[in-house]
């Protein structure tokens, strides 16, 4: 691709937005997905290239959760491979869609995934009793969402947290730290396929990465310092706005 000095500070600045929120309550996807829309990458370059630099930045930002003993390994672990292998099937299934029809499907998956996440559930500091057992969780619940996270992608991260809140009673800083692990795990298993499939822009990726590390880090950071008062605004202000955009869009 040809990008000018403009096209690769919208890349990277978006890339740190999203590192940024990501970190905090999900959603990144849903602010680099239109910079590479914007900058003319086709559908399964611009899926490949969000992937790679969106996974470089969620392992950083799951390896600070867990050095801050907010993700419990010991009884999630199995998470990994569930999140990995149906990951892996999501994009398999998208790259297999034509171009046309994935063109005309993501404003509208980007809307109801906007409008999904608007209206989350009570977000506290607390734990809360769970609804289902953490191997419940895995076996019901991971792999749809990884599935979706390699399918399409933006707003999985909200999806994490807001299922480990309402199914798992996690408080707010628990299920971000743990949503980055299962998106670690989902976003690697799409590398995977697509870094065989020979569809990534590595100068773009990797350039985006490191911005995307930079915000993933100040982001996680903050959860661990503020918990539910930034996790919650952060929720709404992404769900909110990004549906208002995608709704202007799909009307004009």
């Amino acid at each position: 691709m040809d990008l000018s000095l403009f096209d690769v500070s919208l890349l990277l600045l978006a890339a740190f937005a999203s590192g940024f929120v990501d970190s905090i309550a999900g959603g990144g996807g849903l602010i680099v997905m239109p910079a590479l829309i914007f900058v003319n990458s086709s559908p399964l370059h611009m899926f490949s290239t969000m992937k790679v630099q969106s996974f470089v930045g969620t392992a950083f930002s799951a390896f600070y959760f867990i050095k801050k003993g907010l993700v419990d390994l010991r009884k999630h672990w199995y998470f990994a491979p569930c999140a990995f292998i149906f990951g892996a099937l999501g994009s398999k299934l998208v790259s297999i869609i034509p171009n046309t029809y994935l063109k005309f499907i993501i404003p509208i998956l980007l809307v109801a995934v906007s409008l999904y996440v608007m209206f989350t559930p009570a977000v506290s500091d607390l734990d809360k009793k769970a609804k289902f057992t953490s191997l419940g969780y895995a076996v019901f619940f991971a792999p749809f969402f990884a599935f979706y996270d390699g399918f399409f992608g933006p707003g999985v991260g909200s999806f994490y947290i807001i299922s480990l809140i309402s199914m798992l009673g996690m408080r707010a800083a628990k299920a971000s730290a743990t949503a980055k692990f299962l998106n670690t795990f989902s976003n690697l298993g799409s590398v995977v396929f697509f870094i065989f499939s020979g569809y990534v822009l590595w100068k773009i990726a990797l350039s985006m990465a490191v911005l995307n590390v930079l915000g993933n880090l100040i982001g996680a950071r903050l959860v661990f310092l503020k918990g539910s008062k930034i996790v919650k605004p952060f929720l709404l202000i992404i769900s909110i706005s990004v549906c208002i955009k995608e709704v202007w869009g799909l009307l004009h």
